[in-house]
């Protein structure tokens, strides 16, 4: 980060009044910016892709299918099936934290060619895509160098490596939240009397990123914020404010007319999952404790070269657009915790702090970058580079691993219950049945499968039951043709509630127990039939 040389005395905005630049003021830009892509960086740009693809695919086919990607395949095919067959309508945008027909859908015509281990691929693509655009936003606002740094740093994240390997919509939208900042820092760094119109072609994009995952919608501001800053460095505050404003209102008019085409469904949605999402009390502590796990070098390393702006701003006497720049980016990594922080739930906090992270990368490219610059002690300083790079990949890829261990495997439950899936045409009521859904069931018989988080059933003769009534009733009546319970904490009372049910039911007997172990401890479903 040096500093700019002074800026002319006569130096205009295009209306002819004095530009808010100062002389002196600090900069993101070198003084004698070095080639953006040349083959050296490339070769490292290529090294740095080859082993993030390493270290994801060795997660692909560590563990079976998560609650969620269950889930969201399960419906992509449903969806894709009613849509050319004809089906009900399951309401998935009431619940689904991203629009339903996109990322469920595609990944799902993805699975439907090769499987789980299909989609997982496709999640690596978009991450080895948002390893890249790393890498080209900070060499566009800095230096090649600081952009292999950036995409090293955002490498080593164990949300980066987990989500590579993880079939949620959170790779895919990460990536378009990432190609629609790319379009906005190429824009709004390209030369001219005026800020270019090009910049509002990342409007559609953010959008996007928005309906993939609702999530992304946090770090809209930050978008703005580095569009708004970047401006401001080349043109002033003046013409930064009028952009970033029609910025701001393109982005309320397409997210409003997708919320209106989305009708009650998709707003119950946005609202459930993002909004006002579901309280767990006492969580806070686990979220700082967290964050600091999953991204605190990263934290610390932007937070020190936020600091390095300030002084060099206060050195020069004048508080410069880069320092405002570096607090946008420290603002992207910490948004995730803070926002659920704020409804005080650390329910997929794992992944969304790889979102904050790809911002923060490219802060820590920048003054990694500035670590290595010609000096004294330049060697020893490099070799404490490569030291701390490969100690955060180490740990990131330890972490990783363990958000892939989180998790019972289903491969004994699924051999267990697949001959008797096949012979009862009978409605299902399981634990976690969203995987085992996936794995046994089919797009027409998507209404079979329940589960225990809500169930409503009408009696022969009485009028519609939910909750705990209506699974009572359920199995009086010999409702459900298989039932497989594990008892976890989250579902115990219900458990136990068609538990006492199955026992003054005659007619169900009892199958047995599958147990799997795993890293905490031993999942066991019990599972009975109905004769």
């Amino acid at each position: 980060m040096t500093v700019t040389q002074p800026v002319v005395a006569d130096e205009l905005e295009p209306s002819g009044e004095a530009t808010d630049k100062s002389a002196g003021q600090a900069s993101l830009e070198p003084t004698a910016r070095r080639s953006g892509h040349s083959t050296l960086s490339k070769a490292v740009l290529a090294a740095i892709l080859l082993v993030e693809t390493i270290r994801s695919g060795l997660l692909i086919g560590r563990n079976t299918a998560f609650l969620d990607e269950a889930t969201y395949l399960s419906a992509g095919h449903q969806i894709t099936y009613a849509a050319l067959h004809g089906g009900p309508n399951l309401y998935y945008g009431t619940y689904f934290s991203g629009v339903p027909d996109l990322y469920p859908v595609l990944a799902s015509l993805v699975d439907g060619v090769g499987g789980l281990e299909a989609a997982r691929v496709l999640s690596l693509c978009m991450i080895l895509g948002c390893i890249v655009l790393s890498y080209a936003v900070t060499t566009r606002i800095f230096s090649s160098g600081a952009g292999l740094l950036a995409a090293a740093v955002f490498s080593t994240v164990a949300g980066t490596q987990f989500l590579g390997a993880f079939a949620t919509y959170d790779a895919m939208s990460l990536f378009v939240l990432c190609l629609a900042t790319w379009i906005t820092i190429v824009f709004a760094t390209r030369p001219g009397p005026y800020p270019s119109p090009g910049v509002f072609l990342a409007i559609p994009v953010l959008v996007l990123a928005n309906a993939v995952k609702y999530v992304t919608l946090e770090f809209d501001p930050i978008v703005l914020g580095l569009l708004f800053f970047l401006i401001a460095e080349r043109h002033g505050y003046r013409l930064a404010r009028r952009q970033v404003g029609i910025f701001a209102a393109g982005i309320v008019a397409m997210v409003s007319a997708l919320l209106a085409l989305g009708g009650n469904d998709l707003l119950s949605g946005v609202t459930s999952t993002t909004l006002l999402r579901h309280s767990s009390s006492g969580s806070r502590g686990a979220i700082f404790a967290d964050t600091v796990e999953w991204v605190g070098i990263v934290v610390a390393i932007s937070l020190i070269a936020l600091v390095a702006l300030v002084l060099r701003g206060i050195k020069v006497r004048w508080t410069s657009p880069a320092v405002g720049i570096g607090a946008v980016l420290v603002l992207g990594v910490l948004v995730a915790p803070v926002n659920q922080f704020r409804v005080d739930t650390a329910t997929s906090l794992s992944k969304h702090v790889a979102f904050g992270a790809w911002f923060g990368s490219i802060l820590c490219g920048i003054i990694l970058a500035e670590c290595l610059a010609k000096g004294r002690l330049r060697h020893l300083r490099g070799a404490a580079v490569g030291v701390l790079l490969v100690t955060m990949f180490a740990i990131g890829a330890y972490q990783a691993n363990a958000l892939f261990d989180e998790w019972p495997n289903a491969t004994a439950l699924t051999t267990t219950l697949r001959p008797l899936v096949a012979r009862s045409g009978a409605p299902i009521l399981a634990d976690n049945a969203q995987v085992l859904q996936y794995y046994l069931g089919t797009p027409q018989d998507a209404t079979r499968w329940d589960n225990m988080f809500f169930f409503s059933y009408r009696p022969p003769h009485g009028h519609v039951l939910t909750g705990a009534p209506a699974y009572r009733s359920a199995v009086a009546s010999g409702y459900f043709g298989i039932i497989a319970l594990d008892y976890a904490p989250a579902q115990a009372y219900v458990d136990g509630v068609v538990t006492r049910a199955l026992t003054a039911n005659p007619h169900y007997t009892y199958v047995g127990k599958v147990s799997t172990a795993y890293e905490y401890g031993t999942s066991t479903f019990v599972v009975w039939r109905h004769r």
